[in-house]
């Protein structure tokens, strides 16, 4: 008879919140910072710029679209929502699928959060799915937040979906929930 592992405390030491600086990205930052509160977390606030195949040369629109990317990010992270917050700040340029899991390992990345444009359809495939890429590539939970998703005051996690490949080992995944959902009933 299977046993049932010791539930540990959550620890997420870093929140990763990928930006695209859109009102979906703005929906989901609330429960960055819920979480960052909760479990003592520093937020890295992160935006990918999209790059350019098959062109060498730097120009004037790319140093445009990287200094206006720096303020968007320098503006958010001092936004007054964040209180007491430790808030760091990542721009890089890149395919989402090679940007974010560099992200995740090189800072020690616990969680991600993002917010997700909920696209279906033709949307989807003529535009395609960020939040998909990002949880595809991640290699720790990621915590998607629908676009219609409004935060209550106060927020807290209460109920984990933990969907599961049984083709593969499915225990890490099942402990994160079972210890995340443990946690708030702390």
């Amino acid at each position: 008879m299977p046993t049932v592992p010791q539930v540990t405390r959550l620890s997420l030491k870093n929140i990763l919140f990928p930006t695209d600086f859109s009102s979906a990205s703005s929906a989901a930052l609330p429960f960055a910072q819920a979480l960052a509160r909760t479990y003592g977390s520093t937020i890295l606030l992160a935006h990918a710029i999209a790059s350019v195949p098959h062109r060498n040369v730097v120009t004037d629109q790319d140093d445009f679209v990287w200094h206006e990317s720096r303020q968007k990010l320098s503006e958010l992270a001092h936004a007054e929502s964040f209180g007491d917050t430790p808030v760091k700040t990542l721009l890089d340029q890149g395919d989402l699928n090679e940007v974010i899991p560099a992200i995740i390992r090189d800072h020690d990345i616990d969680m991600v959060v993002l917010g997700t444009h909920g696209r279906r359809g033709v949307s989807k495939l003529v535009l395609g799915s960020d939040a998909e890429k990002i949880y595809r590539s991640a290699s720790c939970p990621v915590l998607t937040i629908g676009p219609n998703v409004h935060p209550t005051e106060p927020w807290s996690l209460v109920r984990i979906l933990c969907p599961v490949d049984v083709a593969e080992d499915p225990e890490l995944v099942l402990h994160c929930a079972w210890f995340s959902s443990a946690n708030d009933k702390a």
